[in-house]
């Protein structure tokens, strides 16, 4: 676990404490802080059947310390939300996307910081 850190937070939805580990180097090129990092958790309650395997979907703001500031739930419904398999393809695509970005603007500011000293 040293590339890692484990956190916990608390889900409104189902009452529960929930136990993260976060790479250690997810705030790296972030812009500012706190940041989103947003996933799904299934429902945890004990009691209601029905409500076993709801999805919750689930946003950590963190900061630059990788402490979680807050924590916002929403509970899904199957029409809430495209095919899981779906929707972890789009954001595994689309957070390729935002890090190759990032490295972009890097590499940008490093080249105007560069030429402006001469």
């Amino acid at each position: 676990m040293g590339d890692s850190i484990r956190r916990q937070y608390n889900c409104a939805i189902c009452g529960k404490q929930h136990d993260i580990v976060l790479p250690l180097n997810i705030s790296r090129d972030k812009g500012n802080f706190p940041f989103a990092h947003v996933f799904l958790h299934k429902m945890e309650r004990d009691g209601n059947i029905e409500e076993k395997d709801i999805d919750i979907l689930t946003t950590l703001y963190i900061d630059a310390d990788l402490a979680i500031r807050h924590v916002e739930v929403k509970k899904l419904v199957k029409s809430d939300i495209i095919f899981k398999n779906d929707s972890k393809n789009i954001i595994s695509r689309l957070m390729e996307e935002i890090a190759r970005l990032q490295e972009e603007n890097a590499r940008l500011v490093r080249a105007l910081k560069t030429a402006t000293k001469g």
